[in-house]
């Protein structure tokens, strides 16, 4: 039988640089660890399960037993080559930052890239380069840092003035205009509210005015 392979030496197991982690930590990559946390550079297994992410290449490990199956610029084959990222967007220009676009070159994975499609009160949906998710209620309210990419957005005209007169009442006419996973706002002149979830849901009856389209 072939003689198994060493055990790293428990000195090792704090080093730095990524190794094999294999036969150190438990089961195999990644050893029940995340591979893709938001500003870690270094991604540590332990001996004893537990996993420990840090920013800094060299922060210390909280204690002993760690090995680094991962650090963010160096794949020695424990993990698949993160991909080259496309060039950040600008930012705080309207068309760049907060005009919905295809932001498959800039965030992490598919849509919607790991964030929320559809929050109460927010109109614009944007993901980082680096991973995570900002939601903005105003759609031209400046990202807190470089390096988001706006997926989605439900800036549209509001046809509140199609309603004035029609609707009791000054807009919202009496309704809600805020409403997360909701397409189509109708108010009716005797009162109430319908909201459809999509465009092209049939009022209750006749005499609704669509005072807002998202």
């Amino acid at each position: 039988a072939p003689a198994p392979a060493p055990t790293p030496t428990p000195s090792a197991f704090d080093q730095f640089a990524e190794i094999d982690c294999t036969g150190v930590c438990k089961g195999q990559f990644p050893f029940g660890c995340a591979t893709e946390v938001q500003n870690a550079a270094s991604y540590r297994c332990h001996s004893d399960g537990g996993c420990f992410y840090s920013e800094g290449l060299e922060d210390p490990s909280p204690y002993g037993g760690f090995c680094t199956f991962k650090t963010a610029d160096n794949n020695n084959g424990n993990s698949v080559p993160a991909p080259t990222p496309a060039p950040t967007p600008p930012v705080n220009t309207m068309e760049n930052e907060f005009a919905e676009k295809d932001c498959s070159d800039v965030c992490q994975g598919s849509f919607p890239f790991g964030c929320a499609v559809n929050v109460a009160g927010k109109s614009s949906y944007r993901c980082h380069s680096n991973g995570g998710c900002f939601y903005s209620e105003d759609p031209e309210e400046p990202s807190p840092s470089e390096g988001f990419c706006t997926f989605k957005s439900t800036i549209v005209a509001e046809t509140n003035t199609n309603c004035v007169g029609v609707c009791q009442g000054e807009y919202p006419f009496g309704c809600n205009d805020n409403l997360g996973g909701v397409e189509s706002f109708r108010c009716h002149p005797d009162g109430g509210c319908f909201y459809g979830v999509t465009h092209s849901d049939p009022s209750p009856y006749d005499g609704y005015c669509v005072f807002k389209e998202t």
